[in-house]
């Protein structure tokens, strides 16, 4: 005989939720194109930092093409001051994907050149932040209800399908 645990409302908590400065919650992950439209979606722990997460939503990047397996590598990549590293600089240049991330202004100066900033990606980081507010127009998405990770991702899934149909239908 299989014995059930049964969660009441007043539990708090779920997979993957964690204490960030804004309370406890989840992090979303998001590559998205030039119009906004979501490529890739990994979620983790509020409290876990933006840097163990970029290179898993990277690889998870699946564009399909008419013939052919399906495009994994960007062209660029804009991304906030959270994901400046060297090791993932290095691991994007390894894969032939050229970055534009602005240094912490704590960071300690190394000797040598800075990296360079692409005004062409960095001036289109807008469009990361409008697809969150498009996630975030949905209210089970905004305010995570869901208990189980799995459910939380399917409604981001779901809300992300939307943003590609709205595309599509313009």
């Amino acid at each position: 005989m299989q014995h059930r645990r049964i969660e009441c409302a007043g539990q708090k908590g779920g997979d993957l939720t964690g204490r960030s400065r804004a309370g406890v919650g989840t992090k979303r992950h998001l590559v998205v194109d030039g119009n906004g439209i979501p490529l890739a979606i990994a979620l983790s722990a509020g409290h876990r930092h933006e840097m163990t997460m970029a290179q898993q939503t990277v690889e998870a990047i699946r564009v399909p093409r008419r013939r052919g397996r399906p495009r994994t590598r960007p062209g660029g990549l804009a991304a906030d001051k959270g994901y400046d590293a060297g090791w993932f600089r290095r691991w994007l240049r390894g894969r032939g994907i050229r970055a534009s991330i602005p240094r912490l202004s704590n960071r300690k100066r190394h000797p040598g050149r800075p990296p360079s900033l692409s005004k062409a990606l960095s001036s289109h980081r807008w469009v990361v932040e409008r697809t969150f507010a498009w996630l975030n127009s949905w209210r089970g998405i905004a305010v995570r209800y869901a208990r189980r990770a799995y459910i939380y991702r399917g409604a981001i899934v779901l809300a992300a399908i939307t943003i590609c149909l709205n595309a599509l239908l313009k």
